[in-house]
């Protein structure tokens, strides 16, 4: 039974260190809050609006840029010229080079499929490597 009392006693007396320790912080963030509020006015708000503003015009763009480019779909290419022409065109490209007749190439082709949607920034493409030189 002192046993038990002993680590009741413990854990009340870290419980209320880090209770401590806790609202000290939360007193130092809420400070921090408070000058920062002090220091933001409508101008520098405004300047930040306008700057995100920029970067979203931006990323539109290029998402613009992307989807002329052919990105966003997993598309088969049929010989050496159009490989090159489709790797010069785009910063990043992944190829997969399939076999029909392996179906480990079919699990990577389904694997690829759903990759796509979530990667606009990259062309998907295949090649027949038995096909290619």
């Amino acid at each position: 039974m002192a046993q038990a009392a002993q680590v009741a006693a413990v854990q009340q007396a870290v419980s209320a260190v880090v209770l401590d320790s806790l609202l000290k912080q939360e007193e130092e963030l809420d400070k921090e809050i408070e000058t920062l509020d002090k220091k933001l006015d409508e101008d520098d708000l405004e300047a930040i609006r306008r700057k995100r503003i920029e970067q979203m015009k931006k990323a539109q763009k290029a998402k613009k840029e992307w989807a002329a480019a052919g990105h966003g779909s997993y598309t088969e290419i049929s010989d050496q010229k159009e490989f090159f022409a489709a790797v010069k065109r785009s910063k990043r490209v992944v190829c997969h080079f399939y076999r029909p007749t392996t179906w480990r190439c079919g699990i990577i082709d389904k694997h690829i499929g759903k990759v796509v949607a979530k990667h606009p920034e990259t062309k998907f493409i295949k090649i027949d490597a038995e096909k290619s030189p």
